[in-house]
């Protein structure tokens, strides 16, 4: 009798597990797929179709050249807008003409206790900010990005968005770029920012945060050696 019971308790146990185990093995997967933290651009040149409000804008961009951010955008009536912005002098140009619309106000760098409660990309280090405004007055919606998309290399739908938003109340953009850089990699630094776009000129109240796709601050060895 009590072997027969020690042989019914090993079968309870052994069926009891085999049925748990199935459960484990479902959540274990369930939370991988919860992960909501917000994409960030993986290419640092592409081409996309967007659309916002009823209107159509065809965006490219090449961020592969350290010296410069190229960015293309041309609208339903194929009418094309060309930005250069060339990062060590930190001018930006439309269709090769400097544009009057972009002011940098400032180089800051934030102080030891202010970087401090930056939140940092993981496994970058803070390395300052720029503030940066864009007059919107009489400039579309679509070029307006594009311009900002130029300075700051965040993702292209995010900026319309935002712009497209502020368009409606205001005729100014305000953004701060803050910049980290990564451990040296094919003879040279990756960089990635991180764009705040904000209510008014006080910068306090963010709408919105935006991460680039991470870039050489110069050219890489080899040159097909991605960050």
């Amino acid at each position: 009798m009590k072997k027969l019971r020690a042989t019914l308790l090993l079968f309870l146990i052994s069926a009891l597990v085999v049925g748990v185990m199935p459960e484990f093995k479902a959540k274990a997967v369930s939370n991988e797929m919860l992960d909501t933290s917000a994409q960030v651009p993986s290419d640092i040149e592409g081409k996309e179709e967007l659309e916002i409000n009823g209107e159509k804008y065809t965006y490219s961009y090449d961020f592969t050249d350290p010296a410069v951010n190229k960015v293309d955008v041309t609208d339903e009536n194929g009418v094309e807008t060309k930005f250069v912005y060339n990062t060590e002098t930190n001018t930006l140009y439309k269709n090769n003409e400097l544009d009057f619309n972009l002011i940098k106000q400032e180089d800051g760098i934030l102080s030891p206790s202010n970087a401090s409660t930056m939140k940092i990309p993981p496994g970058g280090k803070y390395m300052g900010k720029y503030n940066y405004k864009y007059n919107l007055k009489g400039v579309s919606v679509g070029v307006a990005t594009a311009a900002i998309a130029a300075v700051s290399k965040a993702p292209y739908n995010v900026i319309l968005s935002i712009v497209s938003f502020l368009a409606g109340t205001q005729t100014t953009a305000y953004y701060t770029v803050f910049q980290y850089r990564y451990a040296f990699k094919c003879n040279a630094y990756p960089y990635a920012n991180r764009t705040k776009f904000y209510e008014d000129s006080s910068r306090k109240k963010v709408l919105r945060t935006a991460d680039s796709a991470k870039f050489f601050g110069s050219r890489p060895i080899p040159a097909s050696c991605r960050p």
